[in-house]
């Protein structure tokens, strides 16, 4: 039954799978997890990561779409930018969401589903292109 396992097909065609493992990669690999702001409630994920200076969220929901406010310490302006894993070979992207801010915080409201979305937490053009 393993025959059907891994992330290639037996002519080395990617599966499905392979082009969300490409896009997230980099971000498990470099990136730390900070707990404090994450949340995992009501089967919607949104973890927090850093390096360095660059922070992003990575959020999904199980189940149905969910809105999930996104918050940002940094003055951010224009629309969220981010990686849709359900499209992973689009790249980073700008979603049709744009944020919104109070002083030095900027919220977004993001519509999740069950691929999760990398949301860049930095000025524009902040988070790796792929």
């Amino acid at each position: 039954q393993e025959h059907n396992f891994g992330l290639l097909e037996h002519n080395m065609d990617p599966k499905p799978g392979y082009d969300v493992l490409k896009a997230i990669s980099p971000f498990v690999r470099d990136y730390t997890y900070d707990p404090g702001p994450s949340t995992m409630v009501n089967d919607v994920y949104l973890l927090y990561f850093n390096k360095g200076p660059e922070h992003i969220a990575v959020g999904w929901a199980g189940g149905r779409s969910q809105q999930q406010q996104v918050v940002s310490n940094a003055s951010l302006t224009g629309k969220v930018q981010l990686i849709d894993t359900a499209h992973a070979t689009k790249g980073q992207i700008d979603s049709e969401t744009s944020w919104t801010c109070n002083g030095e915080r900027c919220a977004a409201n993001v519509t999740l589903t069950n691929f999760p979305k990398v949301i860049s937490l930095n000025a524009p053009n902040g988070m790796v292109k792929r």
